[in-house]
């Protein structure tokens, strides 16, 4: 059921594939019943576990998402990096296409995404890094088969979170929401408003102090059992160290690294 892209990318999801398999295997060291079921997702995700319904929504996400990587829309995304440099807002120019062939995730990771939102099943659910939507669909297409729940999207620039609104739309997904604005600004007023969080999936800011920064902002508000997903925890050292320190907190009940992705199951205290 998996399109492959390409060789070089088929060798790099296969890769992707070993490591939930080795995963699933050590989450037998926790003896709890979440650490079962997050083995049980793995090992789905890992066979491309589909019922015809899943299959339906997983290609029409994967579709739109090759339909995104010849687009040749133009956007512009702020660069907070050189906005903190000159103390000036700053815009970079590019096309949709641009960004959906360099920065959307590839089918393999989306579908662990949605393998595990179907499995847990939240409600609540929270998201970091909206770009311009294309994990957001596979996501939403989870919830959507579950019958409830919605997930709150935070992204920095207004052009990409107003093209991720167009495409969620297009794909007839409704239970997504986006804001925009900076992280730090927005992510308070989205828990308060949220209340509990049951699944977070932090895909923005990929820096090291502002990842564990994230994260305490987040466990407050996080249900017992709920699903917390670091994106690349082996994106540099510093960022495999906060990995770390999260996984050390005493409100981990297990975790699986699977390499491109840290998941979590904690318990609020």
């Amino acid at each position: 059921m998996y399109p492959w892209q390409s060789p070089k990318q088929a060798a790099k999801d296969i890769w992707f594939i070993l490591h939930a398999r080795r995963a699933s295997r050590a989450l037998a060291r926790f003896d709890q019943a979440p650490a079962s079921q997050l083995a049980l997702a793995l090992r789905e995700f890992a066979r491309f576990s589909a019922d015809a319904p899943e299959r339906e929504w997983l290609w029409r996400c994967e579709r739109f998402r090759q339909e995104l990587c010849g687009s040749e829309e133009k956007v512009r995304m702020r660069n907070f990096g050189k906005e903190a440099e000159t103390g000036q807002l700053h815009f970079d120019e590019y096309t949709l296409g641009e960004l959906c062939r360099v920065g959307a995730k590839p089918y393999v990771w989306n579908f662990l995404l949605f393998r595990l939102i179907r499995s847990f099943r939240p409600l609540r659910c929270l998201e970091i890094g909206t770009s311009i939507g294309v994990s957001t669909s596979f996501q939403s297409a989870a919830l959507t088969l579950n019958g409830a729940g919605t997930i709150e999207t935070l992204e920095g620039s207004e052009d990409l979170s107003r093209a991720a609104d167009r495409h969620l739309s297009s794909l007839g997904i409704s239970c997504a929401r986006g804001y925009i604005g900076e992280f730090q600004v927005t992510l308070p007023e989205v828990l308060r408003v949220m209340g509990t969080i049951d699944y977070a999936f932090i895909d923005g800011h990929l820096e090291p102090t502002a990842t564990l920064r994230y994260f305490e902002m987040i466990k407050p508000y996080l249900s017992d059992n709920a699903l917390y997903v670091c994106s690349w925890i082996r994106w540099s050292e510093g960022m495999h160290s906060a990995w770390n320190k999260i996984i050390a907190d005493p409100c981990v009940v297990c975790y699986a690294d699977v390499y491109k992705y840290g998941v979590v199951v904690l318990n609020k205290k």
